[in-house]
This record gives C-alpha cells, structure tokens and sequence, in this order.
C-alpha cells in the first residue's frame, strides 16, 4: 500500500473425507477353559459377568449359561456405517487479513490482524463399532454373540468449528543491538455438535420394536446411547427413525493471549533473549463420554531466557542453548471412564474422556549444536532435559463419594473415573532426557557428479510413563511404562545424481531392531487386557526426487 505499510490476505478452503475399517486391538482372544457345566460342559461360565446370565435369568436354582471352550471373540472392531458413508467428513474455510508496517525510521515494526476459520461438516461422521462380539463386519451385522454381552454402538455425529481471532504484535529497535517485543490476541472458540448415536442388538423375530436394518437385513433393536438425556423411560427406543436420539451440544470459550520479550545482541554472532508469553487451548467436544461430553480451556504460562551464537573458522557452527519454566491450570488431561453394573447391562462400555483436572508445572533447558570441520565432516547434536510434575489432581472417585469427579458422574451411566495422570507424578509420554547427535560426511566428488553424502543418527532417549491410569508393569510386561531406549539410523544421499536434477536417498530406520512398547490401547481399565503398542521395527526404504526447471 505504501514503503511503510504492506496489505496481506490469506484465505483457503480445504476437505477431508474418511473411511476406515480396523480390530483397535488384538484379535485373537478365545473363550477360556475356566469352568465346567454339568449342562453346557466347559468353558466359561458367563454369570461371572452378569449374574443374570444363567437359566433362571439370575433367580436361585439354575444354572450358569456357559460360552464354550476355545470360541473366538473380538474385543473391539471399529467398522464403517455402510457403503455412501464416511467415518469423518469436514470442510474447512480460513480468513486472515494481515496489516503489516513500520515506522519511517524502521525502529518500529508492526503486524495487526484478524484470523476467521469455519469448520463445518459435509456429512455426518458414521460408525459401527462390536465390542466384545465375533463379527465378519461390524457393518453388515454379520455376527454371532458368544459371551452374551456383545453389542454394536452406532456413532453417528456432526460437528461444526468457529475458531477466529484479532491480533496484534510489535518489535521497537532502540539500538541496533537492543529490542523489545510485545504481542496481545484475542481468541474466540465455538464448537456445536449433534449426536445421533445409538446401541444396536441383533435380535430373534417376534422380538418387541424389532426392525429390519436396512443395510443388512439383519432382524435389530436399537436404545439411544445418550441414555442420561434419551432413557429407555422417556422413549429411548429408536427404531429405523433415530430422530428421538439427538443430542445437540455447544461449547464456547474465549481468552487473552499474550507475548513479551526482550533480545540482546552485544554482537553480530550472538543474540541473548528472554520472554513470557500466556498460551491458552480451547474447551472441547466428545460424544464417546456420555453426560461428560464438554470439558473446558486450559491455560500456560510460559517463561524462558536463552542464547543463540555462530562462530567461523577451521571449524563453523552454531550453538543454542534456552532454559524454560511453564506453569498450567485447569489442565486436560485423558481419564477412563467404568459403567455402573446396571449401565453395563444395558450395553454401555467404558470410555475414555477428557476432564479438566489439575494444576502442573514443567522446568527443562534445551541445548544443540552445529559443528562443520574441513573436508566435509559435519556433527550435529541436541540435548532437552524436562523435569514435569503434576502439582495437584484429582483421585480416582467412585459416583456420590462426595468427590468432585464422584459428583461429576452422578446422572452419568458411569460408576468409576480414573484420570492418566497423578498427583507428584510426572507427565504422561514426557521421558525426561533425550540425546541426539549425528555424524554426516560429504564425499569430494566432482561438482559435475553430483553431491553425495552418508549419515549417521543416534537417539538416545530416558523411560517415561505412557499412562498413569493403568499398572506401569503387567507380569513383566510394561504396560503404562514405556523403557529407556536408543535407537540408530542411517542414510545415504546423493543429490544431482551424475548432474542431472534427480536426488536419491537410501534410508535405514532401527538399524539395531530395538522392540519395545510406546503406548497400550487402554483395554486393561475397563477389559482386564493388558495390551501394548509397539515401536516403529526396522526397516529400509528409497526417496527420489525429481526437480522441474533446475532449481
């Protein structure tokens, strides 16, 4: 617009759509040899489940009904809805209108703005999920139910995103060594969301409210799964019409944020800093948790000072170093939910949430280095050190003890909540030191050959907790520990391969084929599974990378 003062507009429009099908977990559980039957024979008896899972119905007198010896089962299988359906559909529009100057002496420069996105969907978000049922397809209700419990949830939701801001940051040189920086935004978050998520059984004929489910034909019966606001009393019991589930929920949240800091250059090579900056994360939305759905924002305030210096000669590089202290309230942080027994009998399975629950704080410093030698021989390492602790948090509560998450619960389907993380305990998935160095040499080849390089990667890394909800070690096994690790891998790089615009990289991750976990699915709260998710294994792979008009 001016020579001091530069107009900017970005604007973008996006979609994503998804359809994904696939066992959350294992999939090779069997009923065990734990009971005998002088009826059914052996196997397992299912009134250790449900008490009224035997021939009188509960009453005295009968007989445990009994899942046999060795009959498969499947835990969980997510599936989609059915063809046309998409588990995920959203579209996405930004807005951002940048005015950015200076002052006429250039000491003062300066960028206001506002950011707009909307978030809407295309489509509702769809799902068939078995959970503890043997099924071809979720989908197709292709399913046999050995333990008597199995059930099929259908998820079925739509959520819409306002995200939109108003800002403004400003750097005032009063030297050519010294600057102040100070920023203030605004954030407004709103998020709205329908659900229409229901409990299917597959049922025989005869059966009251039955339908024939249009995907499959399969004879069914559905019940809400917001069954705090749509109860089995207040007609809950949806048909091939599912209009008297919907659930419609909205949360708002708003906040200041802001940024100071100060730079130092007492050279040209170094730069000495320091800051505060307020951060904040919005409230969100799950329907998964019923009657728990919304939980609100959460808020940081972050402080660090630290140095970045340069340096020429027989060796070049740089070297960074900053020391950092942050303080968080209302924090989010996951917790899993358990059914009460008369839930549970209705087909409700436990969750997991997000609940605002505690105040923590992390202290950590940070340092990498660049070093380039003669003859092409270059090493490059970091080192972060991050001392997290949980300063206060809820306990795990049981419905009306009179706790805050006890009282939380009360009108939920739930009887039990246990959040990931504890009080005096570290972060979950924070492992507190972490080492990295790699050694790289560039060939002398003739320019006209090409570059051609060859690295070495080490990743030195220290034991964290991955989830403090479940045992950190399960006969042996770590389950909610993850162990101190290292790992190695390797490249070799040829850019301008022969001088042509073509590079070609050969890659070997986990030379050294470490195995160990890095996460569990959750199972062992509400199933009594203890199950893992592995690291990344060894494996080689080829890049190639063709440039278009030489450059």
């Amino acid at each position: 617009a001016s020579d001091t003062l530069t107009v900017k507009n970005i604007m973008s429009y996006g979609q994503f759509r998804e359809n994904s099908s696939f066992d959350l977990g294992s999939s090779n559980f069997v009923v065990p040899n734990t009971d005998t039957s002088p009826i059914f024979g052996n196997g397992f008896a299912l009134n250790r489940i449900d008490p009224r899972l035997t021939t009188t119905g509960g009453a005295p007198g009968g007989f445990a009904l009994l899942a046999a010896a060795g009959t498969p089962y499947q835990r969980i299988i997510l599936d989609s809805a059915g063809p046309g359906t998409n588990t995920a559909a959203e579209s996405s529009f930004t807005e951002e209108l940048q005015l950015q100057g200076k002052s006429a002496d250039g000491k003062l420069i300066y960028v206001v703005g506002g950011y707009l996105e909307f978030a809407r969907p295309i489509g509702n978000n769809q799902q068939r999920t078995g959970s503890f049922i043997q099924c071809v397809r979720p989908q197709d209700l292709n399913c046999t139910n050995p333990l008597r419990i199995g059930s099929i949830s259908e998820s079925n939701t739509r959520l819409a995103f306002d995200n939109h801001g108003i800002f403004a940051q400003a750097t005032y040189n009063f030297t050519d060594k010294l600057a102040l920086t100070g920023g203030i935004r605004y954030t407004f978050d709103k998020i709205a969301g329908t659900g229409q998520s229901t409990s299917l059984s597959i049922v025989a004929a005869g059966t009251a409210r039955a339908f024939n489910d249009p995907v499959s034909g399969v004879l069914a019966v559905r019940t809400c799964s917001d069954s705090v606001r749509h109860s089995v009393a207040l007609g809950g019991l949806p048909g091939l019409d599912t209009s008297s589930c919907i659930t419609q929920l909205e949360n708002k949240s708003s906040a200041p944020t802001w940024l100071i800091g100060l730079d130092f250059k007492p050279t040209d090579d170094l730069l000495i800093y320091g800051k505060y900056s307020r951060g904040y994360r919005q409230g969100g939305m799950n329907f998964t948790t019923v009657g728990i759905e919304t939980w609100k924002p959460e808020k940081t305030d972050s402080f660090e000072v630290g140095a970045k210096a340069s340096f020429n000669g027989a060796v070049s590089g740089n070297f960074n170093i900053a020391a950092f202290y942050n303080k968080l309230s209302d924090q989010q942080v996951f917790a899993a939910f358990q059914p009460t027994n008369a839930s549970a009998a209705l087909g409700i399975r436990g969750s997991g949430g997000v609940i605002n629950v505690g105040k923590s704080r992390i202290i950590g410093f940070e340092a990498d280095a660049s070093l380039l030698f003669g003859g092409g021989f270059r090493i490059d390492a970091s080192y972060a050190h991050i001392d997290t602790k949980v300063n206060s948090v809820d306990a795990p509560a049981v419905v009306g003890d009179g706790s805050r998450l006890g009282t939380l619960m009360i009108g939920t389907p739930y009887g039990s909540v246990a959040p990931n993380v504890q009080a005096g305990s570290s972060f979950v998935n924070s492992p507190k030191d972490k080492l990295t160095v790699t050694g790289g040499y560039t060939l002398p080849l003739d320019e006209s050959l090409g570059r051609l390089s060859v690295g070495v990667t080490w990743v030195a890394q220290s034991g964290y907790i991955n989830d403090g909800s479940v045992p950190q070690f399960v006969n042996g096994l770590g389950l909610g520990f993850t162990p101190a690790t290292n790992l190695v891998n390797a490249n070799i790089d040829w850019r301008g391969v022969g001088g042509s615009p073509v590079d070609v990289s050969l890659f070997v991750a986990n030379l050294t084929k470490e195995t160990f976990n890095v996460a569990n699915s959750g199972a062992w709260t509400g199933s009594g599974v203890a199950e893992v998710l592995l690291n990344q294994p060894r494996f080689f792979g080829v890049r190639m990378k063709y440039s278009f008009g030489g450059n």
